[in-house]
């Protein structure tokens, strides 16, 4: 009822009343995802896990902890971040503009990589961190950057404000001289006696490329057997896929006081 009347977000609510409550019904993705599991408040410690309709719980852990990229992202993502580097480079710190350079280049070699490939292939990481030349980059100290400092939502709010700006750009009119703004003007006319104007649909909003780049940049930090690069032509994409899954499984039960 005082929710109701301060009109307050229930979702918050609930989750800052987790540490109080006595059975929390989560979904998969939740409970066995670290990140997500921490981000939500969740502490396994002494407490009963109760797994139900368990039958699907190793292909979720592998889907949780797998990640795809694809040349299209890359492309996106590349401009992403040389725009927004030439847009703040004067305002960036050193150590700031050395992780974004590290990320460009990151970005750049994958792409080449990646368009360069003539087949299908699957790879160890540190095979594919050989093709991609990057043995000499920390990937865990470039993935704890972007995620300490919030890289995807800042980068999600200057790709929105592009996007706007580029819509802007394609709806400004040219200049035109007085003969072409008279005709013009007819033109106009005749097009409205003849048929109403279509209204033109919603830009389709498009998510930021850089959370498939995190998250790919996260898949790269594990151990190199617990997963396979694989790269694939149609569409052309690099998929991280995780085989060795029962080391969440092994997390959870050494926190939990009962699975």
């Amino acid at each position: 009822m005082q929710g109701k009347i301060q009109q307050g977000c229930p979702y918050f609510a609930t989750r800052k009343a987790v540490p109080q409550c006595q059975l929390v019904l989560l979904p998969y993705q939740v409970l066995l995802h670290d990140g997500t599991r921490q981000a939500w408040g969740i502490d396994l410690k002494d407490n009963v896990v109760i797994l139900d309709e368990a039958h699907n719980v190793l292909s979720t852990i592998s889907s949780l902890y797998s990640a795809e990229i694809s040349t299209k992202s890359l492309i996106l993502a590349l401009r992403l971040i040389r725009e927004y580097i030439e847009t703040y480079k004067l305002r960036l710190k050193a150590k700031n503009l050395l992780y974004m350079k590290q990320l460009e280049s990151l970005s750049n070699k994958m792409l080449l990589f990646l368009n360069g490939q003539s087949k299908e292939e699957v790879m160890t990481m540190a095979q594919f961190a050989r093709h991609l030349n990057i043995l000499e980059m920390n990937l865990f100290k470039l993935a704890t950057y972007v995620e300490k400092t919030d890289l995807c939502k800042k980068f999600h709010g200057f790709y929105l404000r592009m996007q706007r700006n580029e819509v802007k750009k394609e709806n400004e009119k040219p200049k035109l001289t007085g003969i072409q703004k008279l005709m013009a003007k007819k033109e106009e006319v005749n097009e409205k006696e003849e048929e109403k104007e279509e209204e033109r649909p919603p830009p389709r909003p498009v998510p930021s490329p850089l959370f498939s780049l995190k998250s790919f940049i996260d898949a790269l930090t594990n151990k190199c057997e617990d997963g396979r690069i694989v790269v694939e032509r149609s569409p052309t994409e690099a998929n991280y896929c995780n085989f060795y899954t029962n080391f969440t499984q092994l997390r959870i039960s050494d926190n939990a006081r009962a699975v």
